[in-house]
Order: structure tokens, then sequence, then C-alpha cells
């Protein structure tokens, strides 16, 4: 059964007495959503403000809002694993990966600080920003990073730029370091309050921007144009994008709700131009939902079920609420965790066929500033000599592979058999027969040494028949022996392929007899019926003839599936 979750961070600056018992002292909740709506787990001593949280899929990151430090719980043990001081407040948070990935971290300073949580290495940026990061997004595929600054600059950032171990030693043309950004869309005259990629390809996507002057942009990242320009009446708080890109969503400080739909043809431009396409576009009233009571506070965060039909908002109450999307309005108050809901974020489905990683990270290695890029230990390739990866490999073993059946190889097929021996090895509980096997060939009829041995050939076994005549008449005997069961082996597979494609071509054509002698008896029967007969009489009558030909045809088929069974046997 599919279940459906969501994990939600508060700021503690309530003073409510009503908070109960369960979310004492609770600053981050996984909470159940479809279809039991109930809270599943709470980590305590976390107070985060907005944009402060990041989850991968073993861990959850709280950038607290009191001091410089991030918090680390583990989500499968259900505590704090550690605390990491920094030098200067973290004012956004961003994680990278699933679970052995980055965790990108904006400053106060407005620089960013990449974190790779499975080895403990720091990058860090450029001061790009003049103030404090304020959020940022990461593009679907982990390639781009986008910031947003209280300077009213959105930084484009290319994530392998900024981790890659070998660093230019001079400066571009433009005299940009490494770790600057790409691109900056600077059309804001404000400062950001909230960023979003949309779902597409980097080269074909785009960005939405929202500032505190009430304005938002939608914009291509690969140019940085202004694909539209929104206005609103009060500043959006927060900023959700539709899955499939269909429309946006915007938290306001009354509470409400506003939706701009991409496909609405009110709201289409006609003319593709830039300067047309960058009309504003304010919008109706029918686009806002308001909540049912003025109590409900300002909408902090925003989230989006699954399939984009449920709309989740965080309140300065403390209340969670969903929004139907499909009628504009409340659905209900999802739940109520007693402090201001800072951030939201919905989880994958479980019970989704999802392919996951080969690797995790079980416990967070803190950031090791010796292993900066601009460390002087560090050999010839910029990674540091005392550079490693503390993860779990949790692929689950291959199939052995079958070594009764024989098959030509596939020079196509070498990088996957190459790739599949790697993983079959790290992933076995012992030593895969295939490689013992081949050991024992190797032992036993060793590689020849001269310039020839380069003309070897390479069987389905990966025996090296040599194409000199051995030395060793009894060696020369056993590879003439064996050489000839393989050739009887590969005719006794093409002779049992063969068989079997004739078998299955008498199977479909006998089915067809029998759906036509079906088909038959039942216009028979109808016909019969059709002349005045008796159903059961003259009816049955008719379709006896029909009958005897399908217990024909089973016959048939028995007698051949028994002579298949006895060939087999043989």
């Amino acid at each position: 059964m599919l279940t459906e979750s969501f994990v939600a961070a508060t700021l503690a600056t309530s003073t409510k007495s009503n908070i109960s018992s369960t979310l004492k002292d609770v600053g981050i909740v996984l909470h159940g959503f479809q279809p039991q709506n109930a809270i599943r787990h709470g980590f305590k001593k976390s107070s985060t403000k907005q944009n402060c949280l990041a989850i991968s899929t073993t861990h959850i990151f709280a950038a607290q809002a009191d001091r410089a430090a991030v918090l680390i719980y583990n989500r499968e043990k259900g505590n704090q694993e550690a605390t990491v001081p920094f030098p200067v407040r973290i004012t956004s948070l961003e994680f990278v990966g699933e679970s052995s990935g980055f965790l990108v971290l904006g400053t106060e300073g407005g620089r960013l600080i990449l974190w790779e949580v499975a080895s403990g290495r720091q990058t860090i940026s450029t001061a790009s920003h003049l103030q404090s990061v304020s959020c940022l997004s990461v593009l679907p595929g982990n390639t781009f990073i986008l910031s947003g600054s209280s300077d009213s600059n959105v930084h484009i950032w290319s994530l392998p730029q900024l981790v890659s171990f070998s660093q230019p030693q001079s400066l571009s043309s433009h005299n940009t370091p490494p770790n600057a950004p790409v691109r900056t869309f600077s059309n804001h005259r404000s400062g950001i309050t909230a960023l979003a990629w949309g779902h597409s390809r980097p080269l074909t996507n785009f960005a939405v921007s929202v500032s505190s002057d009430g304005t938002c942009y939608v914009w291509s990242t690969a140019d940085c144009q202004v694909l539209r320009t929104i206005l609103f009446d009060s500043a959006p708080r927060c900023l959700a994008v539709d899955p499939a890109d269909r429309a946006l969503y915007f938290g306001h400080e009354d509470g409400a709700v506003q939706s701009f739909d991409f496909y609405n043809e009110s709201k289409i431009t006609q003319n593709s131009h830039t300067s047309v396409a960058s009309n504003p576009t304010q919008l109706d009233t029918k686009d806002s939902w308001s909540p049912a009571s003025s109590e409900i506070g300002s909408a902090q965060c925003l989230t989006l079920s699954y399939d984009g039909t449920i709309l989740l908002s965080g309140h300065s109450s403390g209340r969670v609420l969903s929004w139907d999307i499909a009628k504009h309005r409340i659905q209900k108050v999802v739940a109520d965790l007693g402090n201001s809901v800072t951030n939201i974020a919905m989880q994958r489905p479980e019970g989704l066929p999802i392919k996951r990683p080969g690797i995790e990270v079980k416990t967070v290695v803190k950031p090791k500033p010796e292993l900066s890029s601009s460390s002087d230990h560090i050999g010839t390739s910029g990674i540091p000599a005392d550079y490693s990866l503390q993860v779990q490999i949790t692929a689950a073993p291959l199939p052995q592979p079958q070594l009764g059946l024989l098959t030509a190889p596939n020079e196509t097929d070498n990088n996957t058999n190459t790739n599949n021996s790697f993983h079959s090895l790290l992933t076995n509980s012992t030593f895969p027969k295939s490689l013992i096997d081949e050991a024992i060939l190797d032992l036993t009829f060793p590689p020849s040494s001269d310039k020839n041995s380069s003309q070897q050939q390479t069987s389905t076994y990966d025996i090296s028949f040599s194409d000199e005549p051995s030395q060793d008449p009894s060696s020369s005997s056993k590879i003439t022996a064996l050489q000839s069961r393989i050739a009887l082996l590969e005719e006794n597979l093409n002779i049992y392929i063969s068989a079997a494609e004739r078998s299955r071509a008498r199977r479909l054509a006998r089915m067809e007899r029998r759906d036509e002698f079906g088909r038959k008896k039942r216009e028979a029967y109808f016909e019969a019926v059709k002349k005045g007969g008796d159903a059961d009489g003259d009816g049955d009558l008719a379709m006896r003839e029909w009958e005897s030909r399908e217990r024909s045809v089973d016959r048939e088929s028995d007698e051949v599936e028994l002579g298949e069974e006895v060939y087999a046997d043989i």
C-alpha cells in the first residue's frame, strides 16, 4: 500500500501553553499524510527559520535560528546524531543527491559552503552576494544551484565546477575564479524571498524568483531572459512549482494562497518576443484561495503532493493546511504543531518500485578543513592524500552467471559484463563460482607468455586458447576435448532453442483453432435456437460436432506435449 508523509520544521518562538505532550521540545516532525494522518516521529531541540532545513534519504539537517550550528538527525535511528558548529551563521540549506551527496549551506556573509557528508570535504565559494543568502534551490539532476540573497541578485552555480578537485591554476579570460557563479539574474529591485526550478532539462529549464517588493519573475536559466512577470498586491513569502510545470503557487502574509496557471488562455502571451513576454500579469481575485479564519497566520512554506493534486501550507500559527487544487479551496487542518511552521517538504511515497542508490551514508562525517582543495597535502591529481569516503554498500547481490548455458560473446556487452562482474565481487557473501572456476582453469592451463599470446581467443568461459599448439601432448588433448564439449553443448543448445520455437508456434496455432471452433460452436447454437429449436435439445445437438473437434485438438495437444517431455528427458 502506498503511504505519503511530509517533514515539517518549526521556529520555537511561541509561548502557547496548550502544546500537546507529544510535541513538547519537538522542532522537526515526520508526519503521515495519506492514508493515515498522524505524527510518526519527532526530533527535539531544533528551531529553524525559513529555508534552513535539508533532507536526504538517511538524515535531516537543520540550521539553527539562535546559533551558528547545524543539527544532524539520523532518520533510521530517530535521534540526533551530531551538532556541527560553523564560524558564521547559516541562513539557508539545501541537500544535493540522495544520501552520499553534498549539503549546500548559504551563509550570512554571502558565500556558499559545499560539504560532502561522506568524507567531510568542504568547498567554499566566492563572496558573490553582498548580503546573506536567503534561499537556495537545486536543479533536478543535481548539476546547478540557484542562490538568492537580500541584495536582490540570483546566482547560478555549477555544482561540478564547485566541487571539482582539479581547479584551473589561472583565471579565465574574463578573470572569473572557478568557484564563482556562472550566470547572474539581476532584474529584481528588492531582497529575494523564494526560489524554485522547473522540472525540465538544464538547457530548456526555467527558474522562478520572488522578491519582497511583490514581484515574481519566470526566467530562462540558459540566458537569464525574462519569460513572465507576475505582480502581487502583497509580497509572497513562499513558492511551489507544480510537478508537471503547469502552475505556480504562492503563500502570502494574510494566510492566503494564490495560483498562476501557465496554460490559462487569458494569461498566455500571444507574442513570444521578450519585450512582450515580460509584460506584467496581475493575478485576479479568483486566483486567491483564502483560509477560513484570520487566526491561521501567514503562510511560511508550501509543498505539493506527489501527484500535484493537493497543496500543503505551513503557517505562523503552527497549523498545516491542505488545499484542494482542483476546487481552489481549503480541505482541512492536517496538523497543529504549536510553533510557527517555517519549513515543509513532502516525501516520496513509500511503496513505489524505485531504484535506490548502491551506497548510503550511515554516519555523517563532520567537516574537515584539511581536505580543502587549497590544502598543501594533495596528490598529483588534486585529490588530498587522506581523502576517503565512509559509505555502506547497500546494492543487492546480482544473480550468479549460469555456466550451463553457453552464449556467444557479444562485444557490445563488454562494458556491462565488466560492471556486473565488479558489483558481483563487491556484493557477494562469498567468492563467485565463475571466479573460482576461472582461477582453477588458469592454474591448470597457464597462459602462454610468448609473443603470440596477444592473439589468444576468449571463449564463453573466459578460457584462453593459444593459436600455437601446446608443447605438452596431454594439455593439447585436454584442450581439444574441452573444445569438442563446448561445440557439442552449443549444438545441443541450438537444437533446444529450435524445438522450443517450433513448440511455441504449434501451441499458438492450436489456440487459434480452438478459438475458431468455440466461435463456430456458439454460432451453431444460436442458429439452432433462432430456427425455433429447443435450447436444451437442438442447441446441444448443434454444438456436439464442434465439441468433438475441440476434443481432438486437446488430444493432439496432449500427445505433442508428451513427446516434448520425452525429448526434454533425452
